[in-house]
């Protein structure tokens, strides 16, 4: 199985997920909101995570914060990211298996590999990202 890059223990999948997600929103000037019990039901959904970051509308932001972060967290499985005021970045961290990426890559979602956006452009920090 790891042969497969599947790990087949939790705490090792957590591990992975904390370390990566967190330099993937410390990437974006961001703070990860980690919920232990996400990170709990995440860690059981994939067997071999890759953390990516995803980008929606900024039309979204006109909704409470707590809103869009009990959507993100409970119907999507996302993980919602602020910047140091605390206010949310229309940025979220998601799960993926690593075979399913190129399915999942479209119109409405741009991701964040840790060095650049699939897009090109400047994220919401004002640093540029290519």
């Amino acid at each position: 199985m790891q042969q497969a890059g599947i790990s087949v223990d939790t705490e090792q999948r957590k591990k992975i997920i904390v370390e990566q997600a967190n330099y993937l929103a410390n990437g974006v000037d961001g703070c990860l909101v980690m919920q232990s019990n996400l990170l709990d039901e995440v860690v059981n959904l994939v067997e071999a995570p890759v953390p990516v970051l995803g980008k929606f509308s900024e039309s979204f932001l006109v909704l409470p914060k707590d809103l869009l972060v009990m959507v993100m967290q409970k119907h999507q499985k996302y993980f919602a990211l602020t910047d140091t005021n605390e206010s949310l970045l229309r940025i979220s961290l998601l799960l993926q298996m690593e075979q399913l990426m190129n399915q999942l890559l479209g119109k409405e979602m741009k991701f964040y590999s840790g060095e650049t956006w699939n897009d090109g452009g400047q994220n919401d920090t004002g640093r540029e990202y290519r």
